[in-house]
């Protein structure tokens, strides 16, 4: 089909203007698609109707509720050591093992696919998985999984660029807050005096425990309840 003919400027009661979109549509969308990729003007107008109505009109815009995590089933097929090395977690210097679950896993429960998890973190959209198994697969912890639950409902809120939205300040933030890929178990300073029962080592000192009212002789391990004097 050749050139459109002349567009009516106006819809008439008989809808002339829709009959002669019909009868010229083919010749219309050729000459919009040529004007497109000659008429850099034309063109970025196109992609801004484009963004505007996908945001406005297309996109859900709905406030989805955060995730009931309590209602969520969380299956672990398998298991990583955590050496603890922050110095604010009360387990420091001990080994640790939790479960954990594939990247695989985790894309499920959050709606979107593997691949996806994959080009967030390479792009450093969401920060870079803690463990791999030896066939590259990436792992998270519980804490971790549970972190990223409670900011799937941030993905419903319109943003045209995720690395700037809600959702990435609040995983970066949750995430940042387990450096070792687990909750951080607080650390308290509590002072002991007196002689332990068991060993008699005598005590008056200041130690990192997990319980600001219990510890344990640094020796034996022996409860010196009533031993504490002091909580900084």
């Amino acid at each position: 089909m050749g050139k459109a003919g002349k567009k009516p400027s106006i819809v008439d009661a008989n809808g002339n203007y829709i009959k002669w979109y019909k009868r010229n549509k083919e010749a219309v969308s050729k000459q919009r698609k040529k004007r497109y990729a000659s008429d850099e003007k034309f063109r970025e107008e196109k992609k801004k109707k484009s963004h505007y109505r996908y945001w406005t009109k297309v996109r859900d815009n709905k406030i989805i509720e955060p995730i009931d995590i309590s209602k969520v089933t969380l299956k672990f097929d398998y298991s990583v050591t955590v050496v603890v090395n922050n110095l604010d977690d009360a387990r420091y210097g001990e080994l640790i093992v939790v479960p954990a679950m594939t990247i695989q896993g985790l894309a499920k429960l959050m709606g979107r696919s593997d691949q996806t998890i994959k080009l967030w973190e390479r792009r450093g959209t969401i920060p870079k998985a803690l463990w791999k198994m030896k066939s590259n697969r990436r792992l998270y912890s519980e804490d971790q999984v549970i972190a990223f639950l409670k900011c799937k409902h941030l993905l419903g809120i319109p943003t045209q660029n995720i690395s700037v939205g809600e959702f990435v300040r609040s995983i970066h933030e949750l995430l940042s807050a387990m450096p070792d890929g687990i909750t951080v178990e607080k650390a308290y300073k509590v002072t002991v005096y007196g002689n332990c029962p068991q060993c008699m080592t005598i005590h008056n000192e200041t130690v990192l425990n997990y319980k600001a009212d219990f510890v344990r002789c640094p020796r034996c391990g022996t409860s010196l309840d009533g031993k504490v004097i002091s909580r900084v």
